[in-house]
């Protein structure tokens, strides 16, 4: 049966991601309006991510302006740098508008810098124009940028990494890299002028997985859409309340979109009759969701089963019971990733 089970859920998995439209977008009335964030988290996901190699400002100008090194060795050098992330400190030089353009350029020297030039710059979007008039002659900044190109003159250019997204009501959110750490490996992205309420960003997690939030803090709760890297169209939604009373959860799914309240859970399992229907339909289950033959980690361990909750009779199954399966394998994943992750599962099958 296990292998059985096993080559069904993997054909179903490969047949997901190659068909990334496979799961309902519409999303419940309680997360539509914030389906932006979902956006968000998927066009992290999307993005080129890669981190340059670990370097100072000083070396990295001296590499591929200085005489140093010649032009076919910057140049070959230049390939693991090129169009890649790297998190840089520097002196404010100066910023100007670009001429023909709506954009600025901020120039930088390093922090111990040896040279009478520029040696590095960032191009700041118009729509950042307030970031750009900030910056102030003299002061050191921290800044998160991607590397576009290098030359004697002005040092190694780069620009800061930015993305838009509609947030519907003629609002708009202008994302940009607002922080990276290469231990662990992370990067987060927010609305520029919103950055203490947004956030996008990869978030490593136990068990060696990673997952990509896309997250919003308002008075009274916290938002959060978390999204597989692996098929960024399964996703978790979640509206956490700060008083922690009536949170609510919807999961991804093939169904008509649906979402359960901690209130509904509480309500559904105060019924004798339903707990008794929760436990022997996940006992039915309970066999192929705790299957890990053949997966490589917790993610494609969710992902399977949420292939196998797709695949229930939606005639035997209404959208909140189904939502209710998927919050009994979400508990367990969440505490896979503390426990050891595969380990875990495997030893919930006794």
């Amino acid at each position: 049966m296990k292998t059985i089970y096993g080559s069904i859920a993997l054909a179903s998995i490969s047949l997901i991601l190659s068909n990334p439209a496979s799961s309902n977008e519409a999303l419940p009335e309680s997360f539509s309006e914030y389906s932006w964030l979902l956006d968000g988290a998927r066009e992290v996901i999307s993005r080129e991510t890669e981190f340059a190699p670990t370097t100072t400002c000083f070396n990295l100008n001296r590499e591929f302006t200085g005489e140093n090194t010649s032009s076919i060795q910057k140049e070959r050098a230049w390939k693991e740098y090129n169009g890649k992330l790297i998190p840089l400190t520097g002196v404010v030089e100066e910023v100007k508008k670009i001429p023909l353009t709506d954009d600025y350029l901020a120039y930088f020297k390093c922090t111990n810098s040896e040279s009478f030039l520029v040696d590095f710059t960032v191009r700041i979007p118009n729509e950042m124009k307030e970031y750009a008039f900030e910056l102030t002659p003299g002061d050191r900044e921290n800044v998160y940028v991607r590397l576009t190109d290098y030359g004697e003159m002005v040092g190694v250019s780069t620009e800061l990494d930015t993305f838009s997204l509609e947030r519907g009501n003629w609002k708009t959110c202008f994302a940009y890299l607002k922080t990276m750490s290469r231990s662990p490996n992370k990067y987060e992205y927010s609305c520029f002028g919103d950055e203490e309420k947004t956030g996008f960003g990869s978030l490593i997690k136990g068990a060696g997985v990673s997952q990509t939030l896309g997250a919003l803090v308002e008075n009274d709760r916290t938002i959060t859409f978390t999204v597989f890297p692996e098929n960024p169209r399964i996703y978790v939604a979640q509206i956490k309340n700060n008083s922690g009373k009536d949170n609510y959860y919807s999961y991804s799914g093939n169904e008509d979109a649906c979402a359960i309240s901690t209130n509904y859970v509480e309500e559904y399992l105060g019924s004798k009759e339903n707990q008794t229907w929760l436990k022997e339909n996940y006992n039915e289950i309970k066999t192929v969701i705790l299957e890990t033959e053949g997966l490589e980690n917790l993610n494609d361990w969710y992902i399977k089963n949420y292939v196998i909750i797709n695949n229930l009779s939606d005639e035997k199954y209404e959208c909140e019971q189904k939502q209710l399966l998927r919050l009994l394998v979400h508990i367990a994943y969440q505490k896979a990733l503390e426990e050891g992750g595969l380990d875990f599962i495997n030893e919930q099958r006794g």
